[in-house]
C-alpha cells in the first residue's frame, strides 16, 4: 500500500514550520494530516511509517491552533475564512479540543447572522457556506442549518448547467457533504 510520492511528500512536510505557512497552506496541511490520521487509524501497521495517532494529533493541534488565528483576519476573503472555520470543525472530530471547537462555533455564529426579523442570514451560497451549515447542524442539531444547506444544494441542482462557473463541482461537493453528514446524523441518533 506504500505510495512513494505520498510518502516522500509526507516526510517533507513533517518538518514544515506551521507559523511560516499561509492560511491556505495551513488548510491544506490540516486536510493532509486528517487523511494521514484516517490511514493510520484504519491500518495501525502504518504507524511505523507515519507516526502514532498521538503524534499525528499533536501535529493536527499545532496546525489547527495556527489556523484558528486566520479566521479572525478580515483581510482574508469571507468565504475563505468560512472554509477555515469549517476546517476547524472537521479537525475537532478527530481530537477533542473544546476551546478550538467553541472558538469555531463562536465565529460561525458571527458569520451566520440574524436579521431584524429574527431570520438567519447566510453570506452566499458557496460550498464553504454549505460545509459550515452542515458542521453547525452536526454540532448543534439546529434543523434550520440542515434546511439551509439542503436549500443551497437544491439551488445548485437547478442551476447546474452553468458553464465555467464551477457550479457542477460545487454541487458535487455539497451533495457529498449532505450525504456524509446525513448518514452521520442518522447513525448518531441511533445510539
Amino acid at each position: 500500500m506504500k505510495n512513494d510520492f505520498f510518502h516522500d511528500l509526507y516526510m517533507t512536510i513533517r518538518d514544515v514550520r506551521v507559523r511560516d505557512c499561509s492560511a491556505m497552506s495551513l488548510s491544506h496541511l490540516l486536510h493532509g494530516y486528517l487523511s494521514v490520521y484516517a490511514l493510520v487509524r484504519v491500518s495501525p501497521v502504518l504507524e511505523w511509517e507515519y507516526g502514532t495517532l498521538q503524534e499525528i494529533h499533536g501535529r493536527l493541534r499545532e496546525i489547527a491552533k495556527e489556523l484558528s488565528k486566520t479566521m479572525k483576519d478580515t483581510s482574508i476573503e469571507l468565504d475563505e475564512r468560512i472554509g477555515y472555520v469549517a476546517d476547524l470543525m472537521d479537525a475537532y472530530q478527530t481530537y477533542s479540543d473544546m476551546d478550538l471547537l467553541n472558538e469555531a462555533l463562536d465565529m460561525a455564529y458571527r458569520i451566520l447572522t440574524v436579521d431584524e426579523k429574527g431570520e438567519s442570514v447566510i453570506p452566499g451560497r458557496t460550498p464553504n457556506v454549505c460545509r459550515l451549515l452542515c458542521n453547525w447542524y452536526y454540532f448543534t442539531g439546529e434543523e434550520w442549518c440542515w434546511e439551509m444547506a439542503e436549500g443551497i444544494t437544491i439551488i445548485w441542482n437547478k442551476n447546474k448547467c452553468g458553464s465555467g462557473c464551477g457550479r457542477r463541482d460545487a454541487l458535487k461537493i455539497c451533495q457529498k457533504i449532505r450525504c456524509f453528514w446525513r448518514d452521520g446524523i442518522k447513525k448518531r441518533r441511533r445510539f
